[in-house]
């Protein structure tokens, strides 16, 4: 989730925070059918949306590619349970960011060189401007609502234990 100060984010996995430049996952998980062709699973709406930093993607990955030593079409690639007729794709972007130190106006999108925007005199919301390079789908899964579920509440807890709860961009 992107921090309240809009300068980093945390791992909805873990917790861990990253700022100024970093890198990390977005994971989209979409509702669908098993009766869905790979074009409707991919334009499906985004029911939830997971930040997950370098080292909870690895063991992620770990585990679906343990889970999935025998692969089955109808199997959650998270617990190795059935998916049943609705689950959940999931669809993982990799995201880099990098801080360019350029000051921003919150209010008008000016670049500040002090401590007022010389355009709108605001003198207390501003931003950090950053690079933003992405790279879609490195990888794709597919988890059973039980799984998605599961990963709702610990996030929730990550998100209360971290204290952080704005997703603004």
């Amino acid at each position: 989730m992107q921090l309240s100060s809009k300068d980093g984010i945390a791992c909805d996995f873990c917790g861990m925070t990253h700022k100024d430049d970093f890198e990390y996952n977005s994971i989209d998980a979409k509702a669908v059918s098993n009766s869905f062709h790979l074009s409707q699973k991919l334009s499906a709406a985004v029911s939830s949306s997971f930040d997950c930093c370098m080292s909870c993607l690895d063991i992620l990955s770990r585990k679906i590619l343990e889970t999935n030593r025998k692969p089955s079409i109808n199997k959650c690639e998270l617990s190795g349970g059935l998916l049943g007729r609705d689950f959940y794709y999931c669809v993982v972007t990799h995201v880099r960011v990098s801080i360019s130190g350029r000051i921003v106006c919150g209010l008008c999108g000016d670049f500040v060189d002090n401590d007022t925007c010389s355009k709108c005199n605001n003198n207390s919301n501003f931003i950090k401007s950053s690079n933003v390079q992405t790279s879609s789908r490195i990888l794709e899964f597919s988890i059973c609502c039980d799984e998605y579920n599961r990963w709702l509440s610990k996030m929730s807890d990550v998100r209360r234990i971290a204290g952080e709860w704005s997703t603004k961009s």
